[in-house]
């Protein structure tokens, strides 16, 4: 049976070489490892992919050798090594070391176990210090927030340095535990009372209503008051947007890209479950999940179809609120996917395009006098304030509707549109755009 480390390694050397999402990737593979140390394995994968610029550039000071002629299993067995001295209080700096010798052995790169021992061993001998010696702001950044550069350079040049470094700082470390009280079943403080009794940490969000945030949880799944529907995970800046998009009971709402469908469930709750609510999506299998989800939280007014939001269907008709959450960097969730930041400029330069043609689509649905949500989880302005500025420019028969003066620190706001950072309010990074047709 592997130990905590070699599976650590194993899951590591699928997400670099086979490009795997790493919460797909760490899942799958736990499930058929039960008996290890789930937490610590989490954190070690988490951690090495989270830092991962900021572990070559350590590795590049004490390698003879340049990083990129290195074997992917040399190069991961020591940046988790590096991480466990340098980050995990809990490892013994010895049994970083050792265990990582050892990880030479069983992925049979015997003639590295030298290499290794002694780049780790040097790091600990100088101080376990970090050293950036750079002249250029930008480039510290990159490095002690392991950020690629140009992506540091593009926030920069968008909001500012201070935001952008406080954004990075938020970016590092694990995310809060936020649900959504399902307030068709149950009440906020009911719940509270339920979980609390589990010897569950909760926290009432001080900045929406409905909002919990947990501590000191494991499985989820096995809560009797998940399986009974009383709520469901949802980042509190998922639920800002429902939020802002203002839905009522008893109107015709449709979501346009779905899936996961925390949103559809949440307006759902809005509406208090009268009305009809739509959920589309391009893919079958999101869509059974989401009805499946809908079904255990006791939500009758929704409907799932699948339906390619780029393509009219005159058949679906009009509606009074059209949600319309696109497919994105994912730049504002870089804390929970880190492997997010890394990719490179040409996979995200096509997406604004794809995003505007959604939005433009999504449009043609809305009733006159209703209202068009655009939102992303994306924090570049071209996917953001770029892409609303361009609808409103090509359709004049909509007009913006100002953010709620509420919201001044949530994030940053101009007018209509709200980018939502975690440094406000420890949300995702989050992008809302509001529109009403004249």
């Amino acid at each position: 049976m592997k130990n905590e480390r070699q599976l650590a390694l194993e899951i590591l050397l699928k997400i670099y070489r086979d490009k795997g999402y790493s919460n797909l990737t760490l899942s799958k593979m736990l499930s058929r490892n039960d008996g290890l140390n789930q937490a610590f394995i989490t954190a070690l994968i988490y951690g090495v992919i989270e830092r991962d610029l900021t572990l070559a550039h350590m590795i590049g000071q004490y390698s003879k050798q340049k990083i990129e002629k290195l074997d992917l299993e040399v190069l991961l067995i020591l940046k988790m090594g590096l991480y466990q001295i340098l980050y995990m209080d809990s490892v013994p700096d010895n049994a970083a070391v050792d265990e990582s010798v050892k990880l030479c052995y069983d992925t049979k790169k015997v003639s590295a176990k030298g290499f290794v021992n002694g780049i780790l061993r040097n790091f600990i001998r100088d101080g376990k210090k970090l050293c950036i010696q750079q002249t250029d702001d930008l480039k510290s950044l990159s490095i002690a927030y392991s950020c690629p550069l140009w992506l540091v350079q593009k926030w920069t040049e968008e909001y500012s340095y201070e935001v952008t470094k406080r954004f990075l700082q938020a970016s590092i470390g694990r995310p809060p535990l936020t649900i959504r009280v399902n307030t068709l079943k149950i009440t906020t403080e009911e719940l509270c009372q339920k979980l609390i009794k589990k010897h569950i940490q909760v926290t009432v969000s001080p900045d929406i209503e409905n909002c919990l945030i947990l501590d000191k949880t494991k499985s989820l799944e096995q809560l009797e008051a998940f399986q009974n529907g009383l709520f469901y995970v949802q980042d509190i800046a998922s639920q800002i947007c429902v939020k802002l998009a203002q839905v009522k009971p008893n109107t015709r709402v449709f979501d346009m890209c779905a899936a996961p469908g925390s949103k559809s469930f949440t307006m759902a709750q809005y509406m208090q479950n009268q009305g009809e609510l739509f959920s589309f999506d391009l893919y079958e299998h999101k869509l059974q999940l989401i009805e499946k989800t809908a079904q255990r939280l006791g939500i009758s007014n929704l409907r799932v179809q699948r339906q390619d939001a780029c393509q009219y269907n005159a058949k679906l008709g009009q509606a009074d609120t059209v949600l319309c959450d696109v497919p994105c960097a994912g730049l504002g969730i870089i804390r929970r996917k880190p492997e997010i930041k890394y990719k490179s400029k040409q996979e995200i330069e096509k997406l604004p395009e794809i995003q505007y043609q959604i939005l433009s689509n999504s449009s043609s649905y809305v009733k006159s006098g209703g209202f068009l949500i655009y939102s992303t989880c994306s924090v570049n302005q071209e996917e953001n304030q770029q892409v609303a500025q361009r609808f409103l420019k090509e359709h004049t028969d909509f007009m913006p509707v100002p953010i709620p003066e509420s919201m001044k620190g949530f994030g940053i706001i101009q007018e209509y549109q709200i980018t939502l950072l975690p440094q406000f309010i420890n949300s995702d990074g989050f992008f809302v755009a509001r529109f009403k047709r004249k």
